[in-house]
């Protein structure tokens, strides 16, 4: 089999019929390069040795780039359930934080946003908290075989920060059971890793030491100067050919940092004898192999499998010879590899050795100058400085879940590795054409993490159009600030609104006077006020409103772009073809204030809010739903342009929160209007008489971005301790949540819930992922659950949609049938139709009281959704109510090629799943129904009677269905308007003859 990877074709290990022995080569100084690969194997002094039925031996990049691949796929298709199992609350969290929610991510994506989750975790420290989940003490007993065994795994899945579960301890018990027969590695176990490139795992060591004694010994190899005669040979054969390649393997071992003593010189001969490539990377292998003592091993067992299931894999295949999982094995090669100087590599280059990082990591260290300037030094430098350029904790993390050795590969190998593995993460985030928009992505993440130490002066610069609104021009002034004032020791403030320690005295001296001003220019006192008047004193400029009010929008605009502009929100603006770091900043803001404005975003935003609510026991429910008020006005203010800013001002009475909330409801409740034309003055409403325009939309602007602002930051802030209420004005509001501590994704229940959603997607599904990719649906556990409710019970979504207004049901109903004379009208009427209920379930979801309210509504969404596209393929969900109960009727139209025209319809009454269908034959259409159903058969017919050339009959008289009938979409459609006719006269009353 071959994997085609960015344009090169690999040959997988599962093609085992041609040797590289048979491969043209050419011959170059001490290495063989294979022809079309670009990379290089060792030789021996011109001797090529394989073994033909071993293919995949001394891995090249490009093969491990093919593994990496097929890893990539697999983890993908199992991502539910791996990461159910591996990710814990630390992970959850860290990933809700950058905005990515872990039941919402596209499959597609999956994989590579949760190592880049972990990764991050790993270079933050975050690695040893866990958490535990319920599992009862008598299931632990019963699955780890005794209290102790089981609190020792638990222990050990905690202390490395994975979920307690009865999945994860009975995995751990299974491996467990492998391990029980494993005595040290014999030199048959050896080989059959070797040969078959396995890690030396629990479960590949069990098959080792059961298969590798049944192997044969025999390989071949090429003689010098032969390129394609094969000379074969055993253990009893060619013992002089092998004593004479005596001085080639002495050779081979210097230059892989080894020592040619009889012992070693014997193993290295027993590799060749086995057609094992004879390399630096396989001799260590087969030191790490052999050097395995199970009964040593023992007594930290339960911490390695813990970190193979952090690592996403199962307990069996926990790795004997590794320490950590692979998140912090790429955390800390990478540290390595950083901390190295320069001239590292010298000695190694110098003395002709190969250089891999295991063999830097055995060497002297060399000083600088100690060895001559050569070309082999020199060009060692270059490779490991371009290893430096290219290793990132992200790629190591996926070489090492490929099963690339990066501590015994070859440096030049290791560079092309890292750069397949980035490539790859590149092409799975961006696409193969916009590989290169990820150095954009990880540029744009650094720089908005950098905003809250950025100078706040440089918002001077921007009032004076002295530099661009947009984060790279704002990054890059702020750093010439910095850097100016640290050399003249001058004290600076930043974006963020912890003050520095150090600079908090210096800056409360030098503004003593910042209060007066502001009573001075009738401004109040807030916090906002206070930083606009300083940033105007550290440009030397003058205070006036108009300036105050145009600082403290940038300063706004500043601190709604950092709130919003997470790692997912900045990967999809890529995707859409912008440039965060170029893009105007108040651009930028309203850009992301528009997409959080998004249902299915707003909807999971206002559920984390509520789930910290909700667990919080320091607040009174009165409280609680004072916060959610709050909340809720802002959101909707924003809907209005904040006109109820403008009527509050022009009465005089204090911007609080509760006058604004009063006019909003008498405006509601006069059906006041609101026209926006030429003389509108914008949200401020600032009378007309004393104002002029241009402090007008500065205003405006102002409060719309204050309106914008306040539900993110009540999102991410811990507005208990921020000490907001209704008293409030939006400016005092939102300068108490910027200061109030950010919120910390440490919610339990939001964990749980999160992990549950993907335990239960992951269970045995009836092909939903493709079914969402051919609707063009994203991939994802929230919307596998939402195809598998609408496939099970359609009167869930039904039930949730239509609480309270079930007449609107009926009027659903009637004009969705009446629409049913072609796929056009058809079509239209129901895209009304989704339409108009899916702004209804925005509304409400904004209106939910609490989560499992707010749950129910976003599942009614996503099927809401997911209906709508399947009218593509002629299947409709149609509300209605039978036997006194609101259902969904499921109808489809099938008319294949070569597949009798049919019309499908089911519905769910109760526990009893009513389905009928009508099936085109010679004679008319054949009426089968299932569940008895005799009164609606009855209907069926007599509402065919009056239908022209339509004949309808009891699929027993039918006999056998010919698939060679054809039928017209207006006959089809003709037969389902029918058919729901029919049902629509049966709903009149508590029909139970339908069940």
């Amino acid at each position: 089999m071959k994997i085609h990877f960015e344009n090169q074709s690999i040959q997988t290990n599962a093609d085992t019929t041609t040797a590289y022995g048979t491969t043209r080569a050419e011959k170059t100084t001490g290495r063989m390069q294979v022809k079309g690969s670009g990379k290089m194997l060792t030789d021996i002094s011109g001797i090529v040795m394989e073994n033909a039925a071993l293919k995949g031996q001394g891995k090249t990049a490009d093969e491990s780039a093919g593994d990496l691949l097929q890893t990539m796929v697999g983890l993908q298709k199992n991502y539910m359930s791996v990461m159910s199992d591996s990710m814990s609350g630390d992970d959850i969290s860290r990933m809700m934080k950058e905005g990515f929610s872990p039941s919402d991510v596209d499959l597609s994506d999956a994989v590579t946003i949760v190592d880049k989750i972990k990764a991050e975790l790993v270079k933050d420290g975050n690695y040893v908290p866990g958490y535990t989940d319920d599992v009862d003490l008598e299931a632990l007993k019963e699955v780890g075989g005794s209290e102790a065994g089981a609190r020792a795994m638990a222990k050990a899945l905690e202390e490395n920060d994975v979920p307690v579960t009865k999945e994860n301890l009975e995995a751990m018990q299974q491996a467990m059971v492998l391990f029980e027969d494993l005595t040290r590695p014999s030199e048959e176990a050896v080989a059959y890793l070797l040969k078959n490139d396995l890690a030396p795992t629990i479960e590949a060591l069990h098959r080792a030491e059961y298969s590798g004694q049944r192997m044969s010994g025999q390989g071949y190899f090429a003689k010098a100067g032969e390129s394609v005669e094969v000379a074969r040979y055993s253990y009893e054969e060619n013992s002089q050919d092998l004593e004479a390649l005596e001085g080639s393997i002495e050779k081979i071992l210097e230059r892989a940092g080894g020592k040619a003593d009889p012992k070693t010189m014997e193993q290295a001969k027993d590799m060749v004898r086995r057609g094992i490539p004879l390399t630096a990377e396989n001799l260590e292998k087969a030191e790490d192999i052999r050097s395995i003592d199970p009964e040593k091993v023992r007594e930290d067992l339960y911490q390695q499998m813990a970190k193979a299931i952090a690592s996403g894999k199962d307990p069996r295949q926990t790795s004997l010879t590794e320490e950590n999982s692979v998140y912090l094995q790429g955390e800390m090669l990478y540290r390595e590899v950083m901390g190295y100087s320069d001239t590292v590599t010298d000695p190694l280059a110098a003395e002709g050795k190969e250089i891999s990082l295991r063999s830097i990591r055995r060497s002297e260290q060399a000083e600088a100058g100690s060895y001559s300037k050569s070309t082999e030094v020199l060009h060692a430098r270059r490779v490991f400085q371009e290893v430096r350029l290219q290793m990132t904790v992200e790629a190591n993390i996926k070489l090492l879940q490929s099963g690339f050795s990066i501590e015994t590969a070859e440096l030049s190998d290791l560079v092309d590795a890292l750069k397949l593995a980035e490539r790859q993460q590149e092409t799975v985030l961006f696409g193969a054409e916009d590989a290169g928009k990820s150095a954009l992505f990880r540029e744009s993440c650094i720089v908005r993490d950098e905003i809250p130490q950025m100078a706040v002066a440089v918002l001077g610069s921007v009032q004076k159009g002295e530099i661009s609104f947009t984060l790279q021009e704002v990054e890059i002034s702020s750093q010439a600030y910095i850097a100016k004032a640290g050399k003249a020791g001058e004290a600076y403030e930043t974006m963020g609104t912890q003050v520095r320690a150090d600079l908090g005295d210096n800056i409360k001296k030098a503004f003593g006077n910042v209060d007066a001003i502001l009573e001075d220019l009738h401004l109040e006192e807030t916090s906002i006020n206070q930083k606009a008047v300083r940033i105007l004193g550290y440009n030397s400029m003058e205070i006036t409103q108009e300036n105050i009010t145009r600082i403290k929008d940038l300063y706004l605009t500043v601190q709604d772009v950092y709130e919003k502009l997470t790692p997912a929100a900045t990967l999809r603006l890529i995707r859409e073809g912008e440039n965060p770091l170029e893009l105007d900043m108040e651009e930028l803001a309203d850009y992301l204030s528009k997409k959080a404005q998004e249902p299915e975003e707003s909807a999971e935003r206002y559920s984390t809010f509520l789930y910290h609510l909700e667990e919080n026991k320091e607040i009174t429910l009165q409280e609680r739903e004072s916060y959610i008020g709050i909340y809720r006005f802002f959101k909707q203010l924003e809907k209005t342009d904040g006109a109820a800013i403008g009527a509050i001002l022009e009465t005089g009475e204090r911007l609080s929160v509760k006058n604004l909330l009063k006019e909003m409801r008498s405006a509601r409740k006069n059906t006041m209007d609101y026209t926006v034309d030429d003389g509108f003055s914008g949200v401020e409403g600032i009378n007309k008489k004393t104002s002029n325009p241009i402090d007008a939309q500065i205003s405006a602007a102002y409060n719309a971005r204050l309106v914008a602002a306040i539900p993110a930051l009540m999102e991410s802030r811990d507005v208990i301790r921020a000490g907001i209420g209704e008293e409030d004005t939006p400016e005092e509001l939102a300068g108490k949540l910027l200061e109030a501590p950010q919120e910390k994704e440490n919610n339990e229940r939001i964990r749980q819930i999160r992990k549950e959603i993907l335990q239960t997607a992951a269970e045995e599904t009836a092909g939903e992922e493709s079914i969402l990719e051919r609707l063009e649906v994203p991939v994802t556990a929230n919307q596998i659950l939402a195809l598998r409710a609408m496939e099970d019970d359609g009167q869930a979504m039904m039930k949730t949609l239509y609480k309270g207004r079930e007449r609107d049901a009926e009027e659903d109903f009637r004009r969705l049938t009446e629409a049913m004379d072609d796929p056009e009208k058809a079509e239209e009427a129901y895209i009304s139709y989704t339409e108009k209920q899916g702004a209804f379930l925005t509304e409400a979801m904004l209106d939910a009281g609490d989560v499992l309210d707010l749950r129910q509504l976003q599942s009614a969404y996503r099927q809401l959704t997911i209906a709508g596209r399947q009218v593509r393929e002629e299947e409709y969900h149609i509300p209605v109510e039978i036997a006194g109960e609101l259902t969904s009727i499921h109808l489809t139209l099938r008319h294949e090629q070569g597949s009798a025209p049919m019309v499908e319809l089911s519905a769910m009454i109760g526990e009893t799943k009513m389905q009928l269908s009508l099936t085109k034959t010679l004679s008319g259409y054949a009426v089968k129904t299932e569940n008895g159903n005799d009164a609606l058969k009855a209907k069926i017919l007599e509402e065919f009677a009056d239908i022209k050339d339509v004949d309808v009959f009891f699929e027993q008289a039918s006999g056998s269905v010919e698939t060679s009938v054809t039928a017209t979409n207006a006959e089809l459609y003709l037969v389902a308007k029918t058919a729901l006719s029919a049902i629509a006269k049966m709903t009149g009353g508590n029909h139970e003859d339908l069940l």
